[in-house]
C-alpha cells in the first residue's frame, strides 16, 4: 500500500477571530492492483495553532482582505511553511462573516495561497455541525456512551450541535455572543450594541446605549442573562430571550442531554482556571463565560472539555479523493457541470424523509442550493429497496425548498436506474446528476467535472474536513 504525507491548513473567518491551523496528514491508497486511487487519512498531527487575530471588517461592513491575507503570510512565516508546500486546506466563513458582501470572494482569495481548498460560507446551523465536529463533540459523546450538547459561542452566535452517541442529533442557534455589546478599548464606555443586544437590554431594562458607562453591575446583569437564557435551552425550557433571539430553529426541538460542552472563543475563556487572568476583551466574552461558569455549577449541570476550543470551527481539511465515476450514471442535463465544493449529506444518517430534508435545508440553505446526496453502499439491492431510496430521495428534494441540480452519490453500481426513478417521482422538474460507484461521508465536499468518454463517465474530486481523533490517533507537534 502507498503511504504519503501531505500538510493541511485549515482557515476559520468568523464574526470575531480569524485563526489558522496546520496538520500534517498520512494518507493511504488502499485501492488493489490497478483500480481508481481511494485514499484515506491514517494518521493526523497538528503542527502550529496559528495567533487569533480579530476578524477586520471595513467601515462598508466588507471583510479587509488585505489585512486577512497578511495575517496568514505571517502566520506561514511562524511556522516556517511556504504557501507552496500546503496541498490542501479548507476555508470556512462563519458567523456575521458569512454575510458580508464579499465573504466569497475573500474565502476564494484566500484559498489561492496554494493546492486546492474547499471553500465555504457556513451559515449558524452548518457552523454548528462544523464546529461540533471540530471540537470533538461528536467523537466524545461516542466514546462516553453519551448525549452531548456542544456550545460553540462566539462573538455574534452561539451555534449548539447534539450528538447522541456519536450520531448527529441535530442543531439549535441563537444571537448570543460575547460581542452583542463592545466597548471603547479599555473604558467601560458603549461602543457599539447590536440588535439582539438590545434585545437582551430591553428584557432587563437595562439602558445599554453607544456613549454610555455601563458599570461592572450592568455588565454582569447583561451577561447573566445571556448565561441564563443558554442555560434555559440546556435544560430543555428556552426562556423568552432565548426564542426571541433564535435562529431559524425547529420548534419543540429542545433536547435534554447527559452533559454539556464549550467551544468557541467564548468557551475557551469558561474553562480557564479561577487563578488564572483573563484576558482584557472589550467585550461580554469574559463576563459571559464567568457567570456561564458559575450558573452550570450552581445547577449541577455536567459540564466536560472538548478536544478544541477556540480552533474547533475547523482543524484542517482532507485528502482530494479523485474518482472516475462509473459508467451507468445519469445526466439529465449535462450543462449544469462541472460544480465545485458541493457539501454532503449521507442518507444512511437520516431516518426518514423527514430527517433527510432537515439535514438537506441544513446543508443547503446558505447557499440557497441543493446539497449532494450520498447514499451508502445496500445490503440489498433489490428493486424494491432501489425503488424506496429514490422514492426518498424524491420526497426530500420536493419538501426542502432549495433550487440548483440534485447530485446523488450512490456507492452502488445502481446510478442510472437511481437518476430515472428519482426524475420520474419529483413532482418539481430539476436537473439530475446521479453517479454510482462513489463513496463520501456527510460533511465531505464534492467537485464534479465535465463528462468525458461521450457522456458515460464524469471525473468526481471527494474533498474530507478533517476533525479531532479521525486517523489512527493524534499528537501534538510544534514548530516554531
Amino acid at each position: 500500500m502507498n503511504t504519503e504525507e501531505i500538510r493541511s491548513v485549515g482557515i476559520d473567518i468568523g464574526t470575531t477571530t480569524t485563526s489558522m491551523v496546520l496538520s500534517l496528514l498520512r494518507i493511504e491508497n488502499v485501492a488493489k492492483g490497478f483500480g481508481v486511487p481511494s485514499v484515506r487519512i491514517v494518521d493526523k498531527r497538528i503542527l502550529f495553532r496559528s495567533d487569533v487575530m480579530f476578524t477586520p471588517f471595513s467601515t462598508d461592513g466588507a471583510i479587509d482582505g488585505e489585512r486577512i491575507e497578511a495575517f496568514l503570510s505571517r502566520q506561514f512565516g511562524l511556522c516556517s511553511v511556504r504557501p507552496a508546500d500546503i496541498r490542501t486546506g479548507a476555508v470556512i466563513v462563519t458567523g456575521q462573516a458569512a454575510h458580508a458582501a464579499n465573504a466569497r470572494a475573500i474565502a476564494q482569495a484566500v484559498s489561492r495561497f496554494s493546492g486546492s481548498f474547499v471553500v465555504a460560507t457556513a451559515g449558524a446551523h452548518l457552523e454548528a455541525y462544523i464546529s461540533g465536529l471540530g471540537a470533538g463533540a461528536a467523537t466524545l459523546s461516542k466514546k462516553r456512551n453519551l448525549r452531548l450538547m456542544n456550545l460553540d459561542i462566539g462573538g455574534g452566535t452561539t451555534n449548539i450541535s447534539v450528538f447522541d452517541r456519536g450520531v448527529f442529533a441535530g442543531t439549535l442557534c441563537f444571537d448570543i455572543g460575547g460581542r452583542l455589546v463592545r466597548f471603547v478599548a479599555g473604558t467601560s464606555v458603549v461602543e457599539h450594541v447590536t440588535d439582539p443586544g438590545r434585545i437582551v437590554a430591553s428584557c432587563l431594562g437595562l439602558p445599554v446605549a453607544v456613549g454610555k458607562t455601563l458599570d461592572e453591575r450592568g455588565v454582569f446583569a447583561f451577561a447573566g442573562a445571556m448565561a441564563g437564557s443558554l442555560l434555559s435551552v440546556i435544560e430543555g425550557s428556552p426562556d423568552a430571550p432565548a426564542r426571541r433571539l433564535a435562529i431559524d430553529n425547529r420548534e419543540g426541538f429542545a433536547p435534554r442531554c447527559d452533559c454539556v460542552s464549550f467551544s468557541g472563543g467564548v468557551g475557551r475563556l469558561l474553562y480557564l482556571d479561577e487563578g488564572e487572568r483573563v484576558p482584557g476583551y472589550d467585550d461580554m466574552g469574559a463576563a459571559l463565560a464567568r457567570e456561564l461558569r458559575r450558573r452550570t455549577a450552581e445547577r449541577g449541570v455536567t459540564v466536560i472539555a472538548p478536544e478544541e476550543t477556540i480552533y474547533a470551527t475547523v482543524i484542517g481539511a482532507g485528502v482530494h479523493t479523485v474518482d472516475i465515476s462509473g459508467s451507468t450514471i445519469f445526466l439529465s442535463d449535462a450543462s449544469v457541470l462541472p460544480l465545485r465544493d458541493i457539501p454532503v449529506v449521507s442518507i444512511g444518517n437520516a431516518g426518514n424523509g423527514e430527517d433527510l430534508s432537515a439535514k438537506i435545508r441544513l446543508f443547503g440553505a446558505d447557499r440557497g442550493r441543493m446539497p449532494a446526496i450520498a447514499a451508502p453502499a445496500m445490503r440489498s439491492k433489490s428493486f424494491a429497496d432501489v425503488s424506496g431510496l429514490a422514492s426518498a430521495v424524491a420526497a426530500a428534494a420536493d419538501s426542502c425548498g432549495l433550487d440548483g441540480p440534485l447530485v446523488i452519490l450512490c456507492a452502488d453500481d445502481i446510478g442510472k436506474i437511481v437518476g430515472g426513478l428519482v426524475k420520474n417521482r419529483l413532482r418539481r422538474a430539476r436537473a439530475i446528476v446521479s453517479i454510482d460507484q462513489v463513496s463520501a461521508r456527510e460533511l465531505d465536499y464534492i467537485d464534479i467535472g465535465e463528462p468525458l468518454h461521450g457522456g458515460t463517465v464524469v471525473p468526481v474530486a471527494v474533498k474530507t474536513l478533517v476533525f479531532p481523533d479521525e486517523g489512527t490517533g493524534e499528537s501534538e507537534g510544534g514548530i516554531s
